[in-house]
């Protein structure tokens, strides 16, 4: 695992192909963003011939040695690299060239993110694509020719792929519920479709890089060979740092224009509509420009590479060139001139072969000369080579002393550091809660006047509401009153015109009847004469109903009369009410017209104070900003002091935190040493309190048998009997007998427990030996027969089977790394040590010593180890 790691991270400082010596800008990564950064200006982009031919003459020139301005030499450099092609030499198609990348992606990625509908998603996808296969094509690694078929394949591929993409995301955002996450699902569309499309075209477009491999060179610029661990691993590489450099391009504008949209109105009014699209186009101009850079600047367009990690038949060549033995063996021929008969050729063979062997002799003397001298100027270079040594022996050494008084003056001025930053914090939480305290006073103050203006103008407009509502009303009361007047005007013209047509029909109708009653007054007098002259009596009667036919109409012509003057007399106090009520309504005018005067009057004075009021707010909120901006300018700039102390502070803290987590390493380390060697020292323990415990319980049935055996013999009973004779507590034999013989062990006072305090200094070290003796992975006592007792020894062979069993912490021991010593006894005194009892031993001594280092011996000492436990 961790070489593959080691390969990944080497495959990762590679976008490209070629596994070559590193330039030197390249070493850093702000060198390789510049590089990168001055590769896609925009203004190399149209150089002219003759300008390219002149900076790659100018580059031709500083190869030769010769001295050349490193200003123009640094601009043909970078104009070479935006211009030419790294493998081929020959100059890119213009708008395919790398200085041409932030102007063409700025309009492809532009189209992608202000799409909206099918079509235009399709399409945008589409010429998206189509640029990159051929900014793909034009850039290609020249070491790997691909075939037409692939590049369709590519290029299908990866439009298909972002299409899918792109109207995959877009319908999976229409048909989400939740409309706070859909509009970004909905701006996710281009950045997985461009992903997608570059993994494919990535795999499909450099599938012989990592099929059959890409040239790799060594330290001297010779070719090795191909390898298609380094073409899968640049090739991967590329796509990803491609990926890394799409995220903030095709991400940050639409999140900067959606939270632009949500505090502003400028993209959304119809006359700053249009200015959505230049600014979407300029934030994506100035993502391309600064994330590609950024983001190729942690690749390195040609990479180095462990030997190790390359393929078997790569490492063996790279061995071949370096001057190791290929596998190659000389062929010797056998001496036969012995066997062959004398004849005048071999004489002449052998004078050739003794001229030879002179001139050999002759080149050994001077290589010996020549080794000789080789030996002198060895001797002379291991002579310098130890005095610069020395010298630069001395030179740390005074640079310790100098770093070391440089350490205690960085100490005392962190000391003094910490007091002032915690003075200075004092200070600055007493100005804060001063700021806060100032601050919330002015925010009272203006929320109070703030309330009261606001209540005031509320009055204001209160009042501003009643007397538009009182000049509406006397708007339609003005406007009835004239429609009123009209009417009446009307109606009065109206009655007159019927009153005039009425007399002239009156007075038409009187002429008429007039005029008819005198035409029958000289009718009935015509009549009258002739009746007169014809008779009496027939006139009387035509009289007499003449008079009755003219009393009828006279009858009803005053009816006419009576009605006509009744309907006069209404149409008269009809005019006299309208007369009056049109009085009054410009009685109510002229008031209303006061009110309206004294209102307005009002208004104006109201007017006033507002505007004073507004003034007066207007000032205090002035002030209160300018507070404001002063405290947090004052409190940024005491922010960023505290950054740099913070920054400071967190890189101590992470050299701290190392230091820890290496203490933190020993220590473990430590630990699990110390509890091996306390398990070994558990097991030993256990394993010496069972002996003990066996031993005990083999003693105490031996003196329970000897018991047994002497009562039996006190008694006078047999051997062969199995139980002893019962006889009365009374009697005076088993009386006597029980005075003389006591049990030595009581079996209420028998234990099997250990107390490791009540072990002796025999059993002490025997625990030490039995230590020891497993640490070695010694299967048994080391001489602890020996030197134990006699009855002690005399262990059955079952229980001491039994006995010598692993515990399961030693059989888990056994299974864990195991640490190793070696023991050996060193005598300091003739007699050894006294086993009868007594608590002094002889002079001796265990030394220890690791395995695998020497056994040092130990210098004798006066007390042993019992002496010293």
């Amino acid at each position: 695992m961790e070489g593959e790691k080691d390969v990944m991270a080497a495959a990762m400082s590679s976008p490209e192909t070629h596994i070559k010596l590193a330039d030197p800008n390249e070493d850093t990564y702000w060198g390789r963003v510049h590089k990168t950064f001055c590769m896609l200006d925009f203004r190399t982009a149209f150089t002219t011939e003759r300008e390219l031919a002149e900076a790659q003459e100018l580059l031709a020139a500083h190869r030769r040695g010769e001295s050349v301005d490193p200003i123009k030499l640094e601009h043909a450099k970078y104009v070479t690299l935006a211009i030419v092609h790294p493998d081929t030499g020959k100059p890119v198609f213009t708008p395919l060239r790398a200085s041409m990348i932030v102007p063409m992606n700025m309009i492809m990625d532009g189209a992608m993110l202000l799409a909206n509908s099918t079509k235009t998603t399709v399409f945008a996808q589409w010429l998206n694509q189509t640029y990159n296969a051929l900014h793909y094509y034009a850039n290609r690694n020249a070491s790997n020719e691909d075939t037409a078929q692939q590049r369709a394949v590519a290029y299908v591929g990866a439009t298909a792929s972002s299409v899918g993409a792109s109207l995959g995301i877009r319908r999976v955002a229409k048909q989400m519920t939740n409309a706070k996450w859909a509009p970004v699902v909905a701006r996710m569309g281009p950045f997985a479709a461009v992903a997608a499309a570059d993994l494919l075209n990535m795999a499909v477009m450099r599938q012989s890089e990592y099929l059959h491999g890409v040239h790799v060179y060594d330290e001297n610029g010779d070719h090795v060979g191909k390898s298609r661990r380094c073409g899968a691993l640049a090739v991967a590489s590329c796509a990803t740092g491609r990926i890394f450099a799409a995220a903030p391009i095709l991400l940050l504008p639409p999140l900067i224009l959606s939270r632009v949209d949500k505090h502003s109105t400028l993209f959304t009014r119809p006359k700053t509509r249009w200015l959505r699209v230049p600014a979407l186009l300029g934030l994506v101009g100035c993502a391309i420009q600064f994330s590609v850079p950024l983001t190729f600047g942690l690749f390195r367009q040609t990479a180095q590479l462990d030997n190790k990690y390359l393929e078997p038949e790569l490492q063996h060549a790279k061995r071949k060139q370096d001057g190791q033995p290929s596998g190659t063996s000389a062929i010797f021929a056998p001496d036969m001139e012995g066997e062959k008969p004398s004849d005048p050729d071999i004489d002449g063979d052998a004078a050739a072969e003794l001229f030879n062997r002179q001139v050999d002799q002759q080149k050994l003397v001077a290589m010996a000369a020549r080794v000789t001298q080789l030996q002198d100027e060895d001797a002379e270079l291991r002579a310098r080579h130890d005095k610069r040594e020395q010298e630069t022996h001395e030179f740390v050494a005074y640079f310790q002393k100098e770093i070391q008084t440089r350490d205690k003056q960085l100490t005392k001025l962190g000391e003094e550091l910490a007091a002032a930053r915690l003075s200075h914090a004092l200070a600055l939480e007493q100005m804060q809660q001063a700021r806060d305290t100032e601050r919330q006073h002015f925010i009272q103050q203006a929320t109070a006047k703030e309330e009261a203006s606001t209540e005031q103008i509320f009055y204001l407009r209160e009042e501003l509401h009643q007397l538009e509502l009182f000049r509406e009303m006397k708007d339609s009361v003005a406007t009835k009153l004239k429609d009123l007047e009209t009417q009446l005007t009307l109606e009065r013209e109206q009655a007159r015109d019927t009153a005039g047509a009425l007399e002239r029909k009156f007075l038409e109708e009187k002429a008429r009847l007039q005029k008819e009653h005198e035409k029958k007054i000289e009718l009935v007098k015509q009549q009258a004469k002739e009746d007169a002259r014809n008779g009496l009596d027939a006139d009387t009667r035509k009289i007499v109903t003449d008079n009755k036919r003219m009393g009828e109409e006279l009858r009803f012509q005053l009816q006419m009369t009576e009605e006509l003057q009744r309907e006069k007399q209404q149409f008269e106090a009809r005019a006299k009410t309208l007369n009056i009520e049109l009085q009054l309504q410009v009685q109510k005018e002229a008031e209303f017209a006061k009110q309206a005067q004294r209102q307005s009057r009002e208004l104006t004075q109201l007017r006033a104070s507002l505007r004073e009021t507004e003034h007066k707010l207007g000032a205090g909120l002035a002030a209160a900003s300018w507070d404001a901006h002063a405290h947090i300018t004052r409190h940024e700039r005491e922010r960023e002091e505290l950054t740099l102390d913070v920054e400071g502070l967190r890189k101590l803290l992470s050299l701290k935190n190392r230091e820890l987590r290496n203490l933190r390493r020993l220590a473990q380390a430590i630990l699990s040493q110390r509890t091996d060697v306390e398990q070994f020292f558990l097991d030993s323990l256990e394993h010496v309190k069972r002996e003990i415990e066996r031993e005990r319980k083999e003693k105490r049935e031996r003196d329970l048998e000897n018991y047994h055996r002497d009562v039996n013999c006190a008694q006078g009973i047999k051997h062969s009997l199995r139980f002893p004779k019962l006889t009365s507590p009374t009697s005076p034999v088993t009386a006597n007998s029980r005075k003389g013989l006591v049990p030595p062990t009581s079996p209420q006072h028998f234990t099997e427990k250990v107390d490791l305090r009540q072990l002796s200094w025999e059993d002490r070290e025997r625990v030490l030996r039995l230590v020891f003796s497993k640490i070695n992975h010694s299967q048994s006592f080391v001489n602890v027969e020996s030197d134990a007792p006699p009855e002690v020894s005399e262990t059955p062979p079952k229980q001491s089977r039994r006995h010598n069993e692993p515990s399961p912490n030693q059989r888990e021991k056994q299974r864990s790394t195991a640490v190793y010593f070696a023991t050996e006894p060193t005598n300091t005194g003739e007699g050894g040590r006294n086993t009868a009892g007594s608590n002094t031993g002889g002079d001796e001594m265990l030394s220890m010593s690791l395995s695998g280092m020497p056994l040092v011996p130990r210098v004798p000492t006066r007390s042993s180890i019992a002496k010293g436990k």
